[in-house]
């Protein structure tokens, strides 16, 4: 039977049997392993014999691109090569990167191992402090890909306006109005977005879902984690990931730590041009890319997250049509601010 048949639980116990297949390529086949989640991509941590923790991935993204997961460990590689804050990748017995197993008669999944982040995410009790640290390791991660020649680029997905097209298609079944707010939001962001110089200063390789979920922190080092959505895209997308997930999470602290982070940004590289402007737009745009996502997938637990998603993407939409979309300046987001930290929960 097909992989998507499967029920869920079904699908687990396949995965499973794949985790346990896959790991003798790296002569681990009597590793433990647990299961941490499954979406887009099921996460393992592997126990080897002698207690070492590794990290085991394998890919089910539907992206057409066979080459696409390929890419995006070889970027983690590349990272790690220049001794940034990302676990190592490691390779199989036979040297290879990445690896493919059989999913079904029809599909093939990919998988690579990765040495595992020591620490706890930095979550929503992070301080102002821990902010700043994880804003200056963006722009580390950004003036890295600004300053480096990376071959395969073109197998990473791309995240611009092409992304978010044809909303007319990909929202139907949803309310009427959400739907014209999801669909009108999209032609503002589209317009915002789609002249945007895409030289290196402003668009390369970014992590895609850079958020305080992603990045891992142990005895004052800060580790950044889950390359699976990483690909081409605007610098400000990746900040605007932040801002979003501190926007929607953390609220009543949610001002001086976007402050800290972007504070801490500019400590390495200064912001994008325009990017007090055109922020909101790509937070909208954060805003239909998970909606697309999740209205798409053929995950039946990601699937349950979307009455809630939908509910609070369409308010913030709104909020996004009825002040950018008539020039008002009600929304705006804050820029750098110098000056001492005020202190925070760490």
């Amino acid at each position: 039977m097909p992989f998507h048949q499967l029920t869920y639980q079904q699908q687990l116990g396949r995965l499973r049997s794949l985790a346990r297949e896959v790991l003798q390529t790296y002569g681990l086949g009597d590793a433990s392993i647990d299961l941490l989640k499954y979406q887009h991509h099921a996460i393992y941590r592997v126990t080897t014999r002698q207690g070492e923790l590794l990290l085991l991935r394998i890919s089910l993204s539907t992206r057409n691109n066979p080459n696409e997961f390929k890419a995006q460990i070889a970027w983690q590689e590349t990272l790690w090569q220049a001794h940034l804050p990302v676990p190592e990748p490691v390779r199989t017995l036979d040297g290879r990167l990445v690896g493919q197993v059989k999913l079904d008669e029809s599909a093939q999944a990919r998988y690579a191992l990765m040495r595992w982040a020591p620490g706890r995410r930095i979550g929503k009790g992070v301080g102002r402090t821990v902010m700043r640290k994880a804003g200056a390791i963006a722009g580390q991660l950004h003036k890295h890909s600004c300053e480096t020649s990376f071959p395969i680029k073109d197998s990473l997905p791309r995240w611009d306006v092409s992304t978010i097209a044809e909303p007319e298609r990909w929202s139907v079944g949803l309310d009427k109005v959400v739907r014209a707010t999801i669909q009108a939001a999209t032609r503002l962001a589209q317009d915002a977005l789609a002249g945007l110089n895409v030289g290196p200063e402003t668009f390369g390789v970014i992590h895609a879902d850079l958020h305080i979920e992603n990045i891992v922190h142990s005895q004052g080092r800060l580790t950044v984690i889950d390359f699976g959505d990483c690909g081409q895209g605007f610098y400000l997308y990746d900040l605007a990931v932040m801002l979003s997930v501190v926007r929607n999470v953390i609220p009543s602290r949610a001002e001086p730590l976007i402050h800290a982070y972007l504070d801490g940004y500019a400590e390495v590289r200064a912001l994008p041009k325009d990017a007090d402007i055109l922020f909101p737009s790509f937070l909208a745009y954060r805003d239909l890319v998970d909606t697309r996502v999740v209205l798409e997938t053929g995950n039946w637990k990601v699937h349950q997250w979307l009455p809630s998603l939908i509910a609070g993407s369409t308010r913030r939409l709104k909020v996004y049509l009825e002040t950018v979309g008539s020039h008002s300046s009600a929304w705006s987001f804050p820029s750098p601010s110098p000056g001492p930290e005020s202190p925070g929960p760490e």
